[in-house]
């Protein structure tokens, strides 16, 4: 099945003995830095932030059957794992759009990026203690090796736009994970986004920053 966002609240409680934590996920960083009302107003405030939207549940389905693929997993069911993932969606999404591309966009960064690949882990909740009761944590995509044997944290991205290098917040996302994974004696070399992008007339394109 398609799970929904996990955020580690049972491994985050279990180490601090308590569930009276703060939790800083990855993603959030650079918008700590750039947009600090709004960061401050969504983790202390309760003010409504982002929820989805249709290019997030197509990026969520194709991360998932990356992992199925990665770790040589069973996808016969992708189909019905799809509509059943669909049918508990309740933020803003068009998903007959979904319907539309979440296929061929997912296969094709399969085909690209993950067919092939020396994989260390895939998908794998990590944290570390900033402080007393306050943790930088979230799910990382994946480790591969590369051909110096290397390793390399990936992330995938789906988009509508054909990128031309790592925006400043996917950046700082992956760095805070290299941040946490080097606390952990994981010797990060290189970061790495593979994007799929949305098909314009009948082509998609995936590309390796």
């Amino acid at each position: 099945m398609i799970a929904s966002y996990y955020d580690g609240s049972d491994l985050l409680t279990a180490d601090n003995q308590s569930p009276d934590y703060f939790r800083i996920s990855p993603s959030s960083v650079s918008k700590f830095f750039e947009y600090p009302r709004s960061w401050w107003g969504e983790n202390f405030l309760n003010e409504p932030g982002f929820t989805g939207n249709t290019s997030t549940v197509i990026g969520t389905i194709t991360h998932h059957l990356a992992e199925l693929t990665a770790n040589g997993l069973d996808t016969s069911t992708i189909e019905d794992d799809v509509e059943h993932y669909l049918s508990t969606i309740t933020h803003e999404c068009d998903k007959e759009e979904v319907r539309t591309y979440w296929s061929s966009m997912a296969r094709i960064l399969v085909d690209s990026c993950v067919v092939g690949t020396k994989y260390h882990s895939t998908e794998q909740f990590i944290f570390h203690k900033l402080l007393p009761g306050v943790y930088i944590a979230g799910t990382y995509d994946a480790i591969v090796y590369n051909d110096q044997g290397e390793l390399v944290l990936r992330d995938y991205k789906t988009s509508s736009v054909k990128p031309s290098g790592i925006p400043n917040n996917y950046r700082m996302q992956l760095y805070a994970y290299t941040y946490i994974l080097r606390s952990k004696g994981i010797d990060i070399k290189h970061i790495e986004l593979c994007y799929v992008t949305r098909a314009r007339s009948e082509e998609h394109t995936s590309e390796l920053q």
